[in-house]
C-alpha cells in the first residue's frame, strides 16, 4: 500500500518558510541590482563572505571609475543608454511587447501616464472615468487593460493600493504552495498595521495558525515583496536597468554573454575564518557562532551558483526557441509558456518563474525583460501576431459573416470559435458588410 504523507497547515507552512527556503527563493527572485545590494548587507553580518570578484557590471560602480578598458567603456556607455528617468518612461517602452490590441494599448498609455513615482494609481476612480469618457470605452475595458499593465515589470506596478500592490507581488511569487500565497495575501490584505506593529497575536488567532508561524510569514514578506515598486527610480538616485545577459544575432546562431558571470559579483569562502574554525585553540562558543555563519554562506554561496546555472540554461533554451526574434525582430516572437520550459529542464513552474522575474536582456532591438521573451500561446501564435491574422481576413473578408470567418480560419487549421472572432472585430472596432445586407455569403 502506498501511503503519502498528510501534513497539516502548521507543517506545510513550515516546510514553506525555513529559513534556508527563504534564503534561496528570495536569491533566485533578484534583479541582479538587488543580488548586489543583497550580498553587500549579507556582507557586512557575515566574516565569512569574502567578494571575490567585485562588482564591475552596474552603471553607477562603472561611472566612478577612472580608468576603464575598452570593453569597460563599451559596456558603460551601452548601460548608460538604458537610463529611465522614471517607472512611467520603463512601463512605456513595455508597451510594445504587450499583447494588447492597439486601443488597449491606448489605453494602457493613459494609464502609465496617471502612475505616480510609486508606481500606484492613486486615484483609479477618476483615471477610469477620464478613459471611459475619452476614448468611449466601458469600465470592464479599462479593468481589463489594468490586468495588463499589472502584468508589466517591475511586479506591482499599476497597483490602486498597497495591498493590492503585495497581492499582485505574491502571485508573479508562483509559489508552488498554494495554501502558503493564500495565507500571505490574507496577511497583507486584512493585517499589514498588525504586521507594522508585531501585533503577532492578532495574525495568529484571525488566520489560525500557531503564533511561532507568523514570524517566517513576516520575514517572507519583508524578503520578497516591495511596497514601493518604482524605488528604483527614486530621483536622487540615478535610475538604471542592469541586465543580466548580452545578446546578439551572428553567422546564424545567437551569441550569448553572461554579464553576471563576465562583469558581476562574486563571493566565495573567507580562507581566514576557515582556519579558524577549524582551530583546535576555539573556545565552544565562538565555534558555534562560526559554525553557524559559515553554514549560512556556504547555502549563498550555493543559491547563487545555482541561479547562475538557472539563469544560463534557461537564456540558452530561450534563445533558441526565440532565433527569429534576435535576428529580425519583435513581430518575429513565437509562443513559449513557462510550463512548457519548465517542463523541457525538468524544472518546476514557479522556479522558472522567479528566475525569470526582475532579470534583463541587452538585445539589438532594446534592452528587454527576460519574462517577454515567454509569449502566451493564441492558436500557434503571440496574441499580437494572432490579432493582426485574424485582422487580415476580416478585413479582406468584410462581406462574411463572423461564422463564415470561423469556418475559413478552421479550414487554415485554427480552431477558433464564432465568437471569439466576433470578439476580435469588436476590440479592432471593424464592422462587417454582412450585417448590412449588401451580400450575400
Amino acid at each position: 500500500m502506498n501511503i503519502k504523507p498528510r501534513f497539516t497547515q502548521h507543517q506545510s507552512l513550515k516546510l514553506s518558510l525555513n529559513p534556508k527556503l527563504i534564503q534561496m527563493f528570495n536569491i533566485f527572485h533578484l534583479s541582479y541590482a538587488d543580488l548586489v545590494d543583497h550580498i553587500q548587507q549579507e556582507q557586512q553580518d557575515n566574516v565569512f563572505i569574502d567578494v571575490s570578484q567585485p562588482d564591475r557590471l552596474m552603471t553607477t560602480t562603472l561611472s566612478k571609475s577612472s580608468s576603464r578598458t575598452e570593453s569597460d567603456n563599451h559596456l558603460s556607455d551601452t548601460i548608460a543608454n538604458l537610463d529611465y528617468q522614471s517607472i512611467r518612461e520603463f512601463a512605456l517602452s513595455q508597451l510594445n511587447y504587450c499583447s494588447a490590441t492597439a486601443i488597449q494599448k491606448k489605453i494602457i498609455s493613459l494609464l502609465i501616464d496617471s502612475l505616480d513615482d510609486t508606481g500606484f494609481i492613486s486615484n483609479w476612480k477618476s483615471v477610469s472615468k477620464h478613459i471611459q469618457t475619452s476614448l468611449s470605452v466601458s469600465s470592464t475595458v479599462v479593468n481589463k487593460c489594468l490586468l495588463l499593465l499589472q502584468e508589466f515589470e517591475p511586479d506591482g506596478i499599476g497597483a490602486r493600493s498597497l495591498s493590492e500592490c503585495l497581492e499582485i507581488q505574491i502571485n508573479h511569487l508562483d509559489l508552488d504552495d498554494e495554501s502558503l500565497s493564500s495565507l500571505l495575501i490574507k496577511v497583507t490584505q486584512s493585517h499589514l498595521e498588525d504586521l507594522a506593529n508585531q501585533h503577532y497575536e492578532s495574525i495568529a488567532s484571525s488566520c489560525n495558525i500557531p503564533l511561532k508561524g507568523v514570524s517566517p510569514l513576516a520575514d517572507f514578506i519583508k524578503s520578497h515583496l516591495n511596497p514601493n515598486p518604482g524605488s528604483m527610480f527614486d530621483s536622487n538616485i540615478t535610475p538604471y536597468i542592469t541586465p543580466s545577459f548580452r545578446l546578439s544575432y551572428n553567422d546564424g546562431a545567437v551569441v550569448i554573454q553572461n554579464l553576471e558571470i563576465d562583469k558581476g559579483i562574486s563571493i566565495s569562502l573567507s580562507e581566514t575564518y576557515l582556519e579558524t574554525l577549524n582551530s583546535k585553540d576555539i573556545d565552544k562558543e565562538s565555534k558555534q557562532f562560526l559554525t553557524e555563519k559559515y553554514h549560512k554562506a556556504k547555502d549563498m554561496i550555493q543559491f547563487i551558483n545555482q541561479r547562475r546555472d538557472m539563469l544560463d540554461s534557461l537564456m540558452s533554451y530561450i534563445a533558441n526557441k526565440q532565433i527569429l526574434y534576435f535576428q529580425k525582430g519583435p513581430d518575429y516572437l513565437v509562443p513559449l509558456l513557462q510550463k512548457d520550459v519548465a517542463s523541457d529542464l525538468s524544472l518546476s513552474p514557479s522556479t522558472v518563474s522567479r528566475i525569470l522575474s526582475s532579470k534583463f536582456c541587452e538585445t539589438n532591438f532594446g534592452t528587454i525583460p527576460l519574462n517577454i521573451l515567454c509569449p502566451r500561446n493564441y492558436f500557434g501564435k503571440t496574441k499580437d501576431q494572432f490579432t493582426t491574422f485574424i485582422a487580415y481576413y476580416l478585413k479582406t473578408y468584410p462581406h462574411l459573416s463572423d461564422q463564415k470567418i470561423c469556418l475559413l480560419l478552421n479550414d487554415k487549421g485554427i480552431p477558433i470559435a464564432r465568437r471569439t472572432v466576433t470578439k476580435y472585430r469588436h476590440q479592432l472596432g471593424l464592422v462587417s458588410s454582412y450585417f448590412k445586407g449588401r451580400s450575400s455569403d
